[in-house]
C-alpha cells in the first residue's frame, strides 16, 4: 500500500458510508430536537400566560399546567436526544472499525504499511473515536441550528413583528462567520491530528527500544525527541483552542447584543416610552413570550463553533482512515487453496514493490520441493521481500512468479499452504495448546499436538506441563530458541507444505542455532523450505543458495 496520502473527497465518501450505520439514531435525535423546539415554545406561552394572568388577577392554573408539562417534556426530549446522539456516534465508530478490519482481512498486513506501529495504533484507536462527533454532535446540531431558530422566530413574529425582525437582523453575518470558522478549523484539525500520530509513533518506538536506549546512554537525547513531539502537539492544540474560544466569544457577543435589544424594546414598549412608532400594541404576555424565546433562538447557534470543530475532527480523521480501506489503494489479497504437496516456486526476473516503492529488481531464483533453499545476501538485498511475495505482502510489478508452473499474480497468496517463522516468532498469551491450535485443524487431538512438539524438538516443555504450560504476553516464559522451536511445532501442527523462515537464527547462540537447524533439516522432507539469512551456519545447511547480492 502506498504511504498515507489524505484524500478529503475519499474521506467524505467513507464518512458518508459509515454514517449509514447510525442513520436511524440520527433521525431520532433530530426528531427530539424538533419536539424540544415545540416544547420550548409551549413553555414560553405557558409561563408568559401565567405571569400575565396573575398580574390581571385571573386564574393561572391552565397556563401553569402548560408550562410545567412543557418543561417536563423538554427534559424527556433532551434525554432522548442525548441517548440517540451517543448511539449514533458509537455506531459510526463501530462501522469504521469494522470496515477497516474487513479491509485488513482482505488485503492482509500490507494494509498498514507506510507508517510505524505507534502511528497506526493512534489512527485505529484515537482517530476512529474522533469520528463519533460527526454523528453525535454535527448532524443533529446542524439540524438544530436550522429547525429551532426557524420555529422560534416564527413564534416570536406572532407576538411582535419588530422583535422578530431584530432577531433575524442579528443573523445576517452568521453565514460569513461560519464559513470562515469552518475553513480555519479544518486545516487546524488535520495538523493537530498529524501531530498526535507523530507523537504516538515517536513514543511507541522509544518504549519498544527502551533497553537499547538505556544501554547506549541515550535516555536524555530520546526524551528530548519525545518532548519536541509533545510540544508540537501542544502548539497545534492551542491553535485550535484559540480559534474555538475566539469564535465562541464572537457568537456570544452577537447573541447577547441581540437579546439585549429585544429586552430594551419590550421593556420600553410596555412602559409606553418607546420613542418610535412601531404600529403594534404589545401586551405583557406577548412581550414575555418574545423575551423568553429570544435566548432559545440563539442557543443552538451558540453551539455552532463546537459543532464545526467536531465536524473538522471527523473529516480530518476520515481523510486518513479512508486510506486504510481495501477500495482506497490497497488491492485485496486472494488466498489460494491449501496445497496437498510441496510447491515448486520460480521467480523469473521479478521486480517487487512494498508500500508503493520498488525494493527488488530483476531477481531470478527457484525453490524445489523437499529441499532447503537459502536466500543469501546482505541486509536490503530483498531476501524478506522475496518471501513476502509468496503470501501477497510484496507486489510483483515486473517479471513473473510461477508456482508449480502456474503464474502467481499480484494479490494472490500461498498463505493457506505456508508457515512463517521470523526472527522473533509471535506467541499467543495462553497455553501451548492454544498456540498450536492457531494453525492445527480444529479436529486435531492432543496426541497430534504432542507429536508436533516432539517433531520440533520441544522436549523442554515436558517438565513444565506440556500442552498446558501457559505463556505470558509476547511469549514470556520461553527463551528465544524455545520460541523458535514452538513456532516450528506450530508449522508442523498445521501441516504447512511451505516453510518461510526470515533470519530465524538471528538472536540465537551457536548451540541453540545448531539445535534449531537440526529440526529444520528433518522438516524439509515433503516440504519446500525457504530461509532468508546471512548466517554461515544456515548457508551450510542449504541444498541450494540463491545469492541475491550478486544479482543487484
Amino acid at each position: 500500500m502506498p504511504e498515507d496520502r489524505e484524500d478529503p473527497l475519499a474521506g467524505a465518501a467513507r464518512l458518508k458510508a459509515w454514517n449509514r450505520a447510525g442513520r436511524s439514531a440520527v433521525r431520532l435525535s433530530i426528531l427530539a430536537v424538533l419536539l424540544d423546539s415545540f416544547a420550548a415554545i409551549a413553555f414560553a406561552f405557558g409561563f408568559a400566560g401565567t405571569i400575565a394572568a396573575l398580574a390581571d388577577g385571573q386564574d393561572a392554573m391552565a397556563h401553569l399546567a402548560l408550562a410545567g408539562t412543557a418543561l417536563a417534556l423538554r427534559g424527556v426530549f433532551g434525554w432522548l436526544r442525548t441517548q440517540a446522539s451517543e448511539h449514533a456516534g458509537q455506531s459510526l465508530v463501530a462501522a469504521a472499525r469494522i470496515d477497516i478490519a474487513r479491509s485488513a482481512g482482505k488485503t492482509g498486513p500490507a494494509l498498514f504499511d507506510g507508517a510505524d506501529h505507534g502511528t497506526r495504533t493512534a489512527q485505529l484507536v484515537d482517530r476512529t473515536a474522533l469520528l463519533a462527533g460527526h454523528a453525535s454532535q454535527w448532524l443533529p446540531g446542524r439540524m438544530a441550528a436550522v429547525v429551532t431558530p426557524v420555529c422560534i422566530v416564527a413564534a416570536v413574529f406572532t407576538q411582535s413583528w419588530l422583535a422578530g425582525t431584530m432577531i433575524l437582523a442579528s443573523t445576517v453575518m452568521l453565514p460569513v462567520f461560519i464559513w470562515l470558522t469552518a475553513s480555519e478549523t479544518a486545516a487546524l484539525a488535520r495538523a493537530q491530528q498529524a501531530s498526535l500520530d507523530s507523537l504516538a509513533g515517536v513514543f511507541e518506538a522509544r518504549v519498544r527500544m527502551a533497553g537499547t536506549i538505556r544501554a547506549f546512554n541515550g535516555v536524555a537525547r530520546e526524551a528530548g525527541t519525545i518532548e519536541a513531539a509533545a510540544d508540537e502537539l501542544a502548539r497545534r492544540t492551542m491553535a485550535i483552542l484559540r480559534v474555538a474560544f475566539l469564535s465562541t466569544a464572537v457568537l456570544e457577543f452577537f447573541a447577547s447584543i441581540s437579546i439585549a435589544l429585544v429586552a430594551v424594546y419590550v421593556g420600553f414598549k410596555l412602559l409606553g416610552v418607546f420613542p418610535f412608532e412601531t404600529f403594534e400594541t404589545l401586551t405583557l404576555q406577548e412581550g414575555l413570550v418574545a423575551l423568553i424565546l429570544a435566548p432559545e433562538f440563539y442557543a443552538p447557534i451558540r453551539q455552532l463553533s463546537g459543532l464545526h470543530h467536531a465536524r473538522s475532527d471527523a473529516s480530518a480523521s476520515a481523510a486518513t482512515l479512508g486510506t486504510l480501506t481495501a477500495d482506497a489503494g490497497c488491492p485485496a489479497t486472494t488466498r489460494l487453496p491449501e496445497r496437498d504437496c510441496a510447491p515448486h516456486i520460480v521467480w523469473n526476473k521479478v521486480d517487487l514493490a512494498r508500500s508503493g516503492t520498488t525494493v527488488v529488481s530483476g531477481v531470478t531464483a527457484s525453490a524445489e520441493p523437499g529441499t532447503i533453499t537459502v536466500l543469501w545476501g546482505p541486509s536490503g538485498s530483498g531476501k524478506t521481500s522475496l518471501l513476502l511475495s509468496l503470501i501477497g505482502l510484496a507486489e510483483p510489478v515486473g517479471g513473473h512468479i510461477a508456482v508449480d508452473g502456474e503464474a502467481l499474480g499480484a494479490g494472490h497468496s500461498l498463505a493457506a499452504s505456508a508457515a512463517w517463522i521470523g526472527q522473533k516468532p509471535w506467541a499467543l498469551e495462553g497455553s501451548v495448546r492454544d498456540n498450536l491450535r492457531l494453525a492445527a485443524p480444529p479436529v486435531t487431538p492432543d496426541s497430534g499436538l504432542t507429536a508436533a512438539l516432539e517433531a520440533a524438538g520441544c522436549g523442554f516443555l515436558d517438565a513444565r506441563g506440556g500442552l498446558d504450560y501457559r505463556l505470558g504476553p509476547a511469549g514470556q516464559g520461553l527463551s528465544g530458541g524455545e520460541l523458535q522451536r514452538l513456532a516450528l511445532a506450530r508449522a508442523i501442527a498445521g501441516d504447512a507444505r511451505l516453510l518461510l523462515l526470515d533470519e530465524p537464527t538471528a538472536h540465537l547462540d551457536a548451540e541453540r542455532e545448531a539445535a534449531f537447524l537440526k529440526q529444520v533439516r528433518k522438516l524439509a522432507i515433503g516440504r519446500t523450505v525457504l530461509i532468508a539469512s546471512h548466517h554461515e551456519a544456515v548457508r551450510a545447511l542449504a541444498d541450494r543458495v540463491i545469492d541475491l547480492g550478486a544479482q543487484q
